[in-house]
């Protein structure tokens, strides 16, 4: 048997007075032994990031520890905020955080905060600190470490930054790793290459690996061990292949089956007519590089698309492809420098005033942030009705609306009395969705809807797309990073990359025969695969 090195043995965690329920974390047990890799899996507030911040000794004044304990090598750690912890950061236990660009200081470079954690250390050398950052820096395979050691954390991508907060964690080779959803936010190519540099990185050195993630793909990608979470309670612990493939719990299971399967990816034509047609747009920007010199950076380049109606178009790809970019230039948020942008057979690209006021009614937006989406002062029945009355609606009509459409997406009449802080993420983006369709679109886009959303959540609003769209006939572009979610609700699908169209096609025929190499490796990096096994259809043919 491989030797335990962390053990969490009944761990109960006090929430403050007030809160929803009484612990945080309820009688937890855990064991990690050396060079495990143990995902604790669960959904936003089940207690996963608490339990990590516990093991560290970093838990908020307002948690306290009831009772438990927990051990690193057979000896008990100490209280939580002591300053025996210095100890054994960084040395024995280091974490890597969710927000990799909250976790560096934005007004130091990234060399010198590297070189800050090896001289806390007792690295008192100068030049052997920068020796050993620089060697730290291309351990993680870092692209012209010289020019990274002397950047702010604004100038690196968010990739790089993932890759600067690992070599941080791992700067003095503890014996145990936390990582507390430190891909979440990252594209499924950067993706996959942090979670490869990670487990290559831990073992390497043998280190043990808590991964805290929300993900079954990258779960099914680097578990050793599987502990799953729900309200504070460990409900399952057991191998991958045990808990991924026989769950006992029902919770486990409901996790499992919320995970989007698309069976039968669609590959179907409309026989609509299209609603919006884009023909050979592009975006460009100048970018400052001094007091008067600027340089030109192309976002959108010579991209077309039909979308008709009633259909779902996915557009995926990379950060910075250009796909928010190209929602902008539809939306009229910006100007195209070139191209066309038609809307019912009207050219919209250069209307403005009432024209494009009358436009935007029917072309609409969900935004990624659900939380920064809203006014935190304007209740919710306000701000669903905001849009019917600035298009001209009376208050008794915007009324009717808000109640419908918040009865459409599952919240109570009483919600619309209600401030945004008083509902959880994924009832946020429920209002988001009921604001967008008050003015009854004819084109909704989603931008990242869900990426930030737990995987039941993110279903359940997947769902609700789908019911909508089918019950009031909107066309809809999704935009998306995650592979999976765009092959279970789209119909066609624009791959994009650096600006350019790579490849355009049914969503069958770009899942399950890519012809570019760019779209085949975005299907290669998805952790897990797609989880289906869809028809061949070999008499699919690609858009035009």
């Amino acid at each position: 048997m491989t030797a335990e090195i962390l053990k969490v043995r009944d761990l109960s965690i006090l929430l403050p007075e007030g809160a929803d329920r009484t612990y945080a974390v309820s009688a937890a047990n855990l064991e990690l032994k050396k060079g495990e890799t143990l995902c604790l899996v669960g959904e936003s507030g089940s207690g996963k990031s608490v339990l990590s911040q516990a093991i560290m000794g970093m838990l908020p004044p307002q948690l306290t520890v009831e009772s438990g304990d927990i051990r690193f090598e057979g000896d008990l750690l100490p209280p939580q905020r002591s300053k025996l912890y210095q100890k054994l950061r960084s040395r024995k236990i280091a974490m890597i955080f969710q927000d990799a660009a909250a976790s560096l200081d934005p007004i130091r470079r990234v060399g010198h905060q590297l070189e800050e954690i090896l001289l806390v250390h007792g690295v008192e050398r100068a030049s052997e600190r920068r020796d050993r950052t620089m060697a730290l820096l291309r351990s993680v395979r870092l692209p012209d470490p010289e020019r990274i050691y002397r950047s702010y954390p604004h100038q690196i991508s968010g990739g790089q930054a993932q890759r600067v907060v690992i070599a941080e964690a791992l700067a003095l080779g503890p014996d145990v790793l936390i990582a507390d959803e430190p891909t979440t936010a990252l594209d499924v190519t950067t993706q996959a290459k942090v979670l490869q540099l990670i487990v290559e990185l831990c073992s390497a050195n043998h280190t043990a690996v808590l991964f805290v993630t929300h993900d079954i793909g990258v779960v099914s990608e680097i578990a050793d061990t599987v502990a799953v979470m729900c309200d504070g309670v460990i409900v399952e612990v057991g191998s991958r292949n045990e808990v991924l493939e026989t769950p006992t719990h029902s919770y486990t299971r409901k996790l499992l089956a919320a995970v989007p399967k698309p069976e039968n990816i669609s590959n179907a034509h409309s026989q609509n007519s299209p609603i919006l047609r884009v023909k050979n747009l592009s975006r460009t920007y100048a970018i400052k590089t001094g007091l008067f010199t600027s340089r030109p950076l192309t976002a959108v380049q010579n991209v077309s698309f039909s979308l008709h109606r009633g259909e779902t178009l996915g557009i995926v790809g990379e950060s910075g492809s250009g796909k928010s970019t190209l929602a902008r230039c539809v939306l009229r948020l910006e100007d195209p420098d070139i191209g066309t942008i038609s809307f019912n057979d009207e050219d919209i690209t250069t209307v403005t005033g009432a024209a494009l006021r009358s436009v935007r009614s029917d072309l609409q937006v969900v935004l990624q942030d659900p939380f920064s989406a809203l006014n935190p002062r304007q209740t919710v029945g306000n701000a669903i009705a905001e849009g019917p009355l600035i298009h001209g609606a009376s208050r008794e009509e915007a009324a009717g609306k808000v109640s419908d459409l918040l009865k459409k997406v599952g919240l109570p009449e009483q919600a619309a009395k209600r401030f945004p802080h008083e509902f959880s993420g994924g009832q946020r983006q429920r209002i988001c969705i009921a604001r967008a369709l008050a003015v009854q679109p004819k084109v909704l886009i989603a931008d990242e809807a869900v990426s930030a959303l737990d995987v039941s959540i993110q279903t359940q609003i997947l769902d609700l797309f789908r019911e909508l769209q089918a019950a009031m006939g909107f066309a809809m572009i999704f935009i998306t990073h995650d592979l999976v979610v765009a092959a279970s609700i789209c119909d066609n699908v624009l791959v994009m990359r650096n600006g350019n169209m790579v490849e355009y096609g049914t969503a069958n025929a770009i899942f399950t025969r890519p012809k570019e190499t760019y779209s085949q490796e975005l299907i290669a990096a998805i952790p897990g695969g797609i989880p289906r096994n869809p028809p061949t259809d070999t008499n699919a043919t690609e858009l035009r």
